[in-house]
């Protein structure tokens, strides 16, 4: 079985969980490639050849300024004319699966990637694959990707059939090409269901592969390193980017003021892109993007408690990460998460926003320790449900099924 994994990036959780599984399949005997536009990585992704004709980049460019110009949020569009084509000696693929490509191609360009004969699957990590174009409102703020996407809520009313032309247009192609849908988390199984896109499907569940780097037995903390005072309770917080307003960290230390006196003895670390606004009366130090994974795997295990105020997720990867090193979380249940938080933190899981809720648990979690025996529960549960090797088979048995 050969299969061909095409993602935008190999920055963002998408990306990852492309590259993840696509190594974890070689692990197993399946020959699985990823590609990307990116170019060659060393992790193993392979290039994929920009041959969009001049005409096209012109279009693409005008009509990506005239959506910026008419949508009051993030939305992108289907009917961009990228072309890119495979690298020399590629072999005809059993499987081409798709991940992540949100902005970057249409469904030209999609067309021009498949192989005759080949079964299609995409992965859906977010609502663009479901949507009329936009990012993040399906399923959260908006369910008209559940009918035809009209009366768009971020288009200016002059242009909201665009929707429902984006919509058809992405039915089209799931029909056409006989595309199979599998989700990251039983939250994204629900919405591909009630999509319009997908009606009628039963969507494949393949969560995300945890990296082996929070999965080793013996695992470094950051205490000397980073200058903390042995004595402190450490919470950890972090994101790609921590003034991203969905991530929540810039309202979470906002709402965490009136709780200073509490946190006197804590340091709140952080790690992504991006300055916080100063929180008055907080111990909070920063440590910027964090990209290696066995450093992230130290600062998490560094850390008595994670927290996560996110306002969406699809997964919650981050929060697998913690538990992966045995730390203990503390997040809103919103979106996807349950899928990534195991049973042993049923008591960190916070209503959306209930600011009043979330502080006096993290208050709780820091000042009553639990049994160290905990821990190793917590790593077990997520070894047994999203190390490679148990991801990758399943992975394969779905695959079996479509060829």
């Amino acid at each position: 079985m050969v299969v061909y994994h095409i993602t935008k990036t190999l920055k963002g959780g998408a990306g990852q969980y492309a590259l993840r599984l696509s190594s974890a399949l070689n692990g197993i005997g399946v020959r699985s490639y990823l590609f990307t536009p990116e170019g060659n990585n060393p992790d193993g992704a392979f290039s994929l050849k920009r041959v969009t004709p001049f005409s096209s980049k012109v279009f693409n460019k005008f009509y990506r300024a005239v959506l910026n110009r008419v949508s009051s949020a993030p939305f992108h569009s289907f009917f961009l004319r990228e072309l890119y084509a495979y690298p020399e000696g590629a072999g005809a693929p059993d499987i081409i699966h798709l991940h992540g490509l949100t902005g970057w191609i249409g469904c030209r360009g999609l067309e021009r990637l498949l192989v005759e004969g080949a079964a299609c699957l995409q992965t859906t990590h977010s609502a663009w694959d479901l949507s009329g174009g936009c990012i993040v409102n399906a399923g959260y703020t908006c369910n008209a990707f559940t009918d035809s996407c009209q009366k768009c809520p971020i288009l200016d009313s002059r242009v909201n059939f665009l929707t429902s032309k984006e919509l058809v247009r992405k039915q089209d192609f799931v029909r056409r090409h006989k595309v199979q849908a599998v989700a990251n988390s039983q939250y994204m199984v629900d919405l591909i269901t009630k999509s319009a896109i997908y009606r009628g499907q039963h969507p494949g569940l393949i969560h995300p592969i945890i990296d082996d780097a929070f999965l080793e037995e013996e695992q470094e903390t950051l205490h000397g390193q980073l200058d903390l005072d042995p004595d402190a309770r450490i919470v950890c917080l972090g994101s790609r980017s921590v003034t991203d307003e969905f991530k929540g960290i810039p309202e979470f230390f906002k709402q965490a003021q009136a709780y200073a006196s509490d946190f006197s003895k804590t340091i709140f670390l952080v790690f992504g892109e991006g300055n916080i606004p100063a929180a008055e009366g907080l111990g909070i130090k920063c440590v910027g993007l964090v990209q290696d994974k066995t450093y992230l795997a130290s600062l998490l295990r560094t850390a008595d408690l994670y927290v996560s105020p996110s306002q969406f997720e699809t997964f919650g990867m981050t929060l697998l990460e913690a538990q992966g090193v045995g730390t203990p979380v503390v997040c809103f249940d919103t979106g996807g998460i349950r899928s990534a938080v195991g049973p042993l933190e049923d008591d960190g899981l916070i209503k959306l926003n209930d600011w009043k809720a979330m502080f006096p648990t993290i208050l709780k979690k820091l000042n009553e320790p639990e049994e160290p025996s905990r821990k190793e529960m917590r790593r077990s549960w997520v070894r047994e449900k999203f190390s490679k090797a148990v991801i990758a088979k399943k992975q394969a048995d779905l695959y079996s099924k479509l060829i």
